[in-house]
């Protein structure tokens, strides 16, 4: 019998691409010449967003507008060299802000990734929401405080969360899947903190 390999015919891209619009560290010219230099025919920029809202590590939505205008501007510019997408790393935060193309239209995104960085507890104030990626000291606190220790049951939340997501919203790409478990499973026993 004879093998069957996967076909060299692929295109290399990259749709999950930070900039210094939110918690990236390079300019978009950098990312552009170093997507050129490794061969990346598609390049989506996806600055993290929770529009209509702001937090740390997110744009701010005053920026949202020179973000899309410099990345058309790049778009033209790089033409010849590379297809440059302008798109969006959009939470799903329930009650504060969605990844839906009807929520970004005034941006005309080429995509959206919908992701999920943060747990709403029920907080009114998005300050307060639990941020499950940022450090693991901040989601252990909240892993305690929040869940009693119950790494089950925290995890059980952030999957309803996402389905919830894939139901509700109109995106292209999804994001982050299993963001709880880089570092509350390698920690946990059974369900608890151990």
């Amino acid at each position: 019998m004879e093998k069957q390999f996967i076909s060299n015919n692929y295109i290399k891209t990259n749709y999950h691409t930070h900039s210094i619009f939110c918690d990236g560290k390079d300019s978009f010219e950098d990312i552009i010449e170093t997507a050129i230099n490794r061969d990346i025919k598609i390049l989506g920029f996806s600055s993290h967003s929770v529009y209509p809202h702001t937090l740390k590590s997110n744009m701010n939505p005053q920026d949202f507008e020179t973000y899309c205008k410099n990345i058309e501007f790049l778009k033209l510019k790089y033409a010849d060299k590379i297809n440059i997408l302008c798109g969006f790393e959009a939470d799903f935060i329930p009650n504060f802000c969605r990844p839906d193309f009807f929520a970004y239209r005034k941006f005309t995104p080429d995509f959206l990734i919908g992701s999920i960085h943060f747990l709403y507890n029920g907080e009114t104030d998005i300050t307060k929401i639990l941020a499950i990626d940022h450090t693991p000291q901040i989601l252990l606190d909240g892993l305690k405080n929040l869940y009693h220790d119950n790494v089950k049951e925290l995890i059980g939340h952030y999957f309803s969360t996402q389905r919830q997501m894939l139901e509700e919203c109109n995106f292209s790409i999804i994001g982050c899947s299993g963001e709880t478990t880089i570092y509350v499973a390698p920690k946990s026993v059974s369900g608890r903190v151990v």
